[in-house]
């Protein structure tokens, strides 16, 4: 498990830290980080493209009709109202995330990994809602992309 995490960390440019639990903290970041970006994307998207990236076979199905009524009303906004909204976005759910990991410092819960060959805790200097910025800083893509309209 060490070597996959590493692999993982090295393919993302990530230096490997010596210690363990330097190593997890990182792991994690990525992971939590990669999601946050994920759903960033997809929200952006609805914001700044007219139409989907890929037609829908189904015009007719829900998700469909979901995704036209979200692009018809983001596309009467102003330049400015969606960077706003875009920011709004962004604070949201990155304070979604800072408040959970922040609920989890409060009671210092311990995010451990324990495999065969690996053993670590993510919150060991029991930071991890202030670690969520330096994770962003380190590995978020989608932080230009609220100012690019």
């Amino acid at each position: 498990m060490k070597d996959k995490i590493i692999r993982f960390l090295r393919a993302k440019n990530i230096e490997i830290p010596a210690n363990d639990n330097e190593i997890i903290n990182l792991f994690l970041g990525v992971l939590i980080v990669g999601k946050i970006d994920y759903w960033l994307e997809w929200s952006f998207d609805f914001i700044v493209n007219e139409n989907p990236k890929t037609p829908f076979e189904r015009e007719w199905s829900e998700e469909a009709k979901k995704d036209k009524a979200f692009r018809i009303i983001f596309a009467q906004l102003d330049s400015e109202s969606k960077t706003q909204l875009k920011k709004l976005l962004r604070e949201s759910i990155e304070g979604i995330v800072f408040s959970v990991l922040s609920e989890l410092n409060e009671d210092y819960w311990k995010i451990n990994l324990d495999s065969k060959n690996m053993k670590g805790t993510a919150n060991e200097n029991g930071d991890l809602h202030t670690d969520l910025w330096k994770w962003i800083d380190l590995f978020g893509e989608n932080k230009e992309k609220t100012d690019d309209l």
